[in-house]
């Protein structure tokens, strides 16, 4: 068998029965009996270790070779001491592999967390703008339909790059904001922040207006939906935009005062 990497590992066997009190281990090269173990506990542990559900594997056998070479030592034992020594190496060499199985599947666990993190960070902005955009109503998705084709998710997200969709869809906006027609007005808006966030990570040349509360009324950056023609600001109905390259403001947030 061969892991990930290539490599050639061995498969190991274990046979424990009750008559013969036997414990086989075989890999591609021999095959080892030995039994007779002082109430079969050695035999036991390493069943037992290689079954472990917990994943404590590596630690058992090395408490198992532990008491092999203390076996070994006071000779208490019939099987030969080199047949010991063989199935200590063999665990030995068990073990090794195993710690590298789980060295690798570290290093998965960190690939796919670091995929995980990339997706997060560049798909789901796409995924949760597409939503959005499908919880709109049909009317709405229909008065966009010029500006987003929401039946294909790769040629909406590439509408959004467009800077003249994106205009049409904020002067769309401010219209039904200005209209007061608010039914679904709130969807709207967020729909227009998502699109915006879409459009900024191809394009750099555009930025929010984004008023503070109680700051003063500026005409240069700032439209007052009502009567009104001066004060704080109290409410942000939608953002502005300015072009950066230029710092010219291309539509004034609207507001309330």
């Amino acid at each position: 068998m061969k892991n990930r990497k290539g490599k050639e590992t061995k498969d190991i066997f274990i046979n424990s029965t009750k008559e013969d009190g036997c414990v086989f281990f075989s890999n591609d090269r021999n095959r080892k009996e030995f039994s007779e173990l002082p109430n079969n506990s050695i035999s036991e542990e390493i069943k037992n270790a290689l079954n472990d559900p917990d994943n404590n594997i590596i630690k058992k056998l090395d408490t198992i070779i532990e008491k092999i070479d203390e076996i070994n030592n006071n000779n208490k034992t019939e099987i030969e001491n080199n047949e010991l020594d063989s199935i200590k190496e063999e665990l030995k060499s068990t073990k090794d592999e195993l710690k590298s199985t789980k060295d690798e599947l570290e290093s998965t666990k960190e690939e796919l967390k670091k995929v995980n993190e990339i997706y997060t960070d560049r798909y789901m902005l796409l995924n949760s703008t597409y939503d959005c955009f499908q919880s709109l109503s049909l009317e709405m998705k229909e008065r966009l339909k010029n500006i987003s084709d929401g039946n294909n998710i790769c040629l909406f997200i590439v509408s959004l790059t467009n800077w003249n969709n994106i205009e049409q869809l904020w002067d769309f906006t401010k219209k039904r904001i200005i209209e007061g027609d608010m039914k679904g007005v709130n969807e709207l808006v967020d729909f227009f922040y998502k699109a915006f966030e879409v459009f900024s990570e191809a394009n750099n040349n555009y930025k929010l207006i984004e008023p503070v509360l109680n700051e003063s009324f500026d005409s240069d950056k700032h439209s007052i939906r009502g009567n009104k023609t001066d004060g704080v600001v109290e409410k942000v109905l939608l953002a502005g935009i300015y072009n950066v390259a230029d710092s010219k403001i291309i539509n004034k947030a609207l507001i309330e005062v």
